[in-house]
């Protein structure tokens, strides 16, 4: 046996029950390890976020007397300091740092884009388009760059779809940040849709409320007695009066005719012939990226959040067409054109009315004949 190894058998494991004893005595708090005072002059002098963090997750009384400095520390350092100094200086008025806090979200639009020049979001110049690959020849992204011009009148230049993806990122980095301080200072997250909910909430019930209007109205005009119309007079004369009055064959006028209810013809299907008519058959087209779930009995929200999360999927896929639901409002359809758009990809819509679906595919793919 080497000097270095340890023989087990030799080893003294008497006092076994005692050291398993001592290891299930429960842990001290931190306050009977040192006292609030001394706690309050130590946390006084820290000034990094993490062993403040560290403190305010302790215990409940530290976590008190960690509140403050703990927000202190994480406005006036990166990246929410710049956004502190612009709400300091455009409330005056607060002197708490917890009321500076929670006026932060207001400015961080304007401290995102301060400073920053917007490039031009149009060009000419075929080398400055978001569709220029440098890897085809010239005379392919020439003949693209003459497609888009001629769609749009205009194409979208590369900077500034490169500086609209770094200010969309500043921003939710801030929000990130700032949400943070306020679930500290024990307030609801400033960027979620409770505000929203609230303001629909509202909305619905005046709309009742003009609704129970508008029939409590009907229903007095119910009431009351109306004049019919006078049927229209046509003088005729001889044996013509006599054969309409003995003919069975009903006639119009012709103003009845022109001036009569048509039909409403539903224009549901028209936007699939289409579809299928352009797009080529050697494409794929998934129907969702949704692991096959159907989308009935979601709501508005959460309809458009999982479409966002389809369309970021399908452009980290293979896939090169990809066809939305018909269920999908115009407003859902403007968000993901604008999505869309941002990523490079190329976005139509087909049909009309309840018919009318989106269609997202890669700029490469030829979809008229």
């Amino acid at each position: 046996m080497d000097e270095n190894e340890i023989n087990l058998d030799d080893l003294d494991i008497s006092d076994k029950e005692e050291f398993l004893e001592l290891l299930n005595d429960p842990q001290k708090f931190a306050l009977e390890i040192c006292p609030v005072e001394i706690w309050k002059q130590i946390i006084s002098n820290v000034e990094d976020v993490p062993t403040l963090t560290s403190l305010y997750l302790t215990c409940s009384t530290l976590r008190e007397i960690t509140k403050d400095p703990l927000l202190t520390q994480m406005a006036t350092n990166p990246p929410l300091d710049k956004l502190n100094n612009y709400t300091k200086t455009n409330h005056p008025e607060f002197t708490n740092q917890k009321d500076i806090i929670l006026k932060m979200h207001k400015f961080i639009d304007i401290v995102v884009i301060e400073g920053k020049v917007e490039p031009s979001k149009w060009t000419d110049n075929m080398q400055e388009w978001d569709g220029y690959d440098e890897s085809l020849d010239i005379w392919t992204n020439q003949d693209g760059f003459r497609r888009e011009v001629g769609r749009k009148g205009k194409a979208k230049s590369r900077s500034h779809i490169e500086w609209e993806k770094d200010v969309e990122n500043e921003k939710k980095l801030l929000k990130r940040e700032l949400a943070k301080c306020w679930a500290i200072a024990g307030k609801l997250f400033p960027f979620s849709h409770t505000e929203n909910r609230e303001w629909k909430k509202k909305r619905q019930e005046k709309l009742a409320e003009h609704s129970m209007r508008r029939q409590r109205h009907k229903m007095k005009s119910a009431l009351v007695p109306q004049k019919l119309p006078k049927a229209p007079r046509r003088k005729v004369s001889g044996n013509k009066a006599s054969h309409s009055l003995n003919s069975d064959v009903t006639w119009k006028y012709t103003h009845e005719i022109r001036n009569q209810h048509k039909p409403s013809r539903p224009n549901i299907g028209k936007g699939e012939e289409e579809f299928n008519r352009k797009i080529l058959t050697n494409y794929v087209t998934p129907r969702h990226f949704n692991s096959g779930e159907g989308f009935e009995g979601l709501s508005h929200d959460v309809l458009t959040i999982v479409m966002v999360k389809m369309l970021k999927l399908f452009d980290d896929s293979d896939e090169r067409v990809l066809k939305f639901p018909k269920e999908l409002n115009g407003y859902q359809r403007k968000q993901l054109h604008h999505q869309a758009e941002i990523r490079g990809l190329r976005s139509i819509s087909f049909g009309e009315g309840e018919g009318r679906f989106l269609v997202v595919m890669r700029k490469d793919v030829e979809i008229f004949r």
